[in-house]
């Protein structure tokens, strides 16, 4: 009895990991294996896909999901750029020109974040909102340089 107590907790266990296997949701600052940071072929940890608002590079640490993912694999053909439009007051967005995999989650965004809407649109608030989005990273500048670059009429950003 005892042996198939331990034969079934040990199968279930395999069960959970095995469909657990390829779904990825940390946040990119909050893994602490280097070897964790790869999502097909790529390490988001080292900035492989810039973001510029204007020609100012603006460091980024972006999210560990199947949308930043599509994102940078479509940027390692050619770089993205986004003629955005204020909106709200607290926002710039534009259209990516294509549709990317998303996974919308109803969440208040905060200034410097980046997300997609949409699943074709790029969001990058400089004040907050709630609504379904998926989240693509954070700018890591501080409030003041967000707003100053955000609020003051339309801008164009690029991945590249």
């Amino acid at each position: 009895m005892k042996k198939f107590i331990v034969f079934a907790v040990s199968l279930s266990l395999i069960i959970c990991f095995a469909g657990c296997g390829n779904r990825n949701q940390n946040v990119v600052n909050e893994v602490t294996d280097p070897l964790e940071n790869i999502i097909d072929g790529k390490d988001v940890s080292e900035g492989n896909m810039k973001f510029y608002i204007g020609d100012r590079e603006i460091p980024v640490v972006w999210e560990d999901n199947e949308s930043v993912c599509a994102l940078m694999e479509a940027v390692s053909e050619h770089e993205i750029t986004v003629k955005m439009s204020m909106y709200s007051n607290n926002e710039q967005v534009g259209p990516l020109g294509r549709s990317y995999v998303s996974s919308d989650v109803q969440m208040t965004t905060h200034n410097g974040d980046i997300v997609l809407y949409n699943s074709s649109n790029i969001v990058v608030f400089y004040g907050s909102n709630t609504w379904a989005y998926t989240k693509l990273g954070k700018m890591q500048l501080s409030e003041n340089e967000v707003t100053e670059l955000l609020a003051h009429g339309d801008v164009v950003v690029k991945l590249a």
